[in-house]
């Protein structure tokens, strides 16, 4: 009777243990929580997954790879069915790659590419994003035009266009792409345009502010005639400099172009008062609705193609969605 009765509790608790194991779900992991475009993005994320009616758990690594890696160690133990992973450093994703591998999990990288080979290493692994290189050709579109159809903005009248460039991230595939499409677009330009300084502010509002006063403490503003930056916080934090100087506040003769990069609400604000004369919108709603659509597929065992999820994927594995000008009429 022991026997039966120990049998039966076994049995039990085997069941119990089984009844208790947890649905898999979608673990989303961003870089850092302090880039308003990421913050967009996880939001845009948490609304389809609730929408779907699928669990979804959003953490931010701060930029901390050990935090990145021990969150998404700790989510397979949890139970995770699929990762969506915003990488701290795109350039050295094995890890990532092998813990994914290790517990079988698709894994979607988003907005910061990775290294093609590192990607390709792993069956389930796919990028969604963009393709940089349009972003900064798009830049020197609206800055052309502009200066076309404004020819008072070469202010110092030397016959070319003097620019401060603010840079990402040093390193970063999104920061290296849209500059040398950019460089490359100015440069066969039918205007003639001249880089002064490049700087990397770290696609922060504050070290761009801080970029354009040492630009200025340093050459002037006779050499500032417009401001390009790989983002639109740092284009907010020069346009703010300037308008602590008096520019870009509806006086025609005191005015610098902006072109930024995102389509930000503070942007696109900042475009329609004419403050800044353009930016590049970066959709996260819809690198949202595809990374969402992958990482939900994956997770029910679905096919993953372009008949399945109507997304076209350059060399198999990345989807990448098209930049939009926004340029002030």
């Amino acid at each position: 009777m022991y026997r039966k009765l120990a049998g039966a509790c076994a049995v039990t608790l085997c069941c119990s243990a089984l009844a208790a194991a947890p649905e898999p779900y979608i673990e989303a992991s961003f870089y850092s929580q302090n880039d308003p475009f990421i913050r967009n993005y996880a939001a845009s994320l948490q609304e389809l997954a609730d929408s779907s009616a699928e669990k979804l758990t959003i953490n931010y690594a701060q930029e901390d790879l050990v935090k990145e890696y021990q969150q998404l160690q700790l989510a397979t133990k949890n139970g995770a069915g699929a990762l969506i992973v915003n990488p701290v450093d795109p350039t050295s994703i094995h890890q990532i790659i092998e813990l994914a591998d290790k517990n079988e999990l698709p894994v979607i990288f988003v907005n910061r590419e990775p290294i093609p080979n590192e990607l390709n290493a792993y069956s389930k692994a796919w990028f969604v994003g963009t393709d940089s290189n349009q972003a900064g050709t798009y830049q020197a579109d609206m800055l052309t035009r502009y200066v076309l159809d404004h020819p008072a903005a070469d202010r110092n009248g030397d016959g070319s266009i003097s620019y401060l460039l603010l840079q990402g991230e040093k390193g970063l595939s999104d920061t290296v792409y849209r500059t040398l499409s950019l460089q490359h677009s100015l440069d066969n330009s039918p205007v003639m345009f001249k880089q002064e300084a490049a700087v990397y502010a770290n696609w922060q509002f504050d070290q761009a502010m801080q970029a354009a006063d040492a630009f200025v403490r340093q050459h002037g503003f006779d050499k500032l005639e417009a401001i390009v930056a790989n983002n639109d916080d740092m284009a907010l934090g020069a346009l703010q400099f300037l308008k602590s100087k008096g520019y870009n506040s509806g006086d025609p003769a005191k005015f610098i172009p902006i072109v930024g990069i995102d389509a930000s609400s503070a942007a696109l604000k900042a475009v329609k008062a004419g403050e800044m004369i353009g930016t590049v919108k970066n959709d996260y709603a819809a690198q949202a609705r595809a990374a969402f659509r992958l990482a939900y597929m994956a997770l029910h065992g679905k096919e993953i193609s372009r008949t399945t999820t109507g997304y076209y994927f350059s060399d198999g594995r990345s989807v990448y969605i098209p930049y939009v000008k926004v340029y002030f009429e």
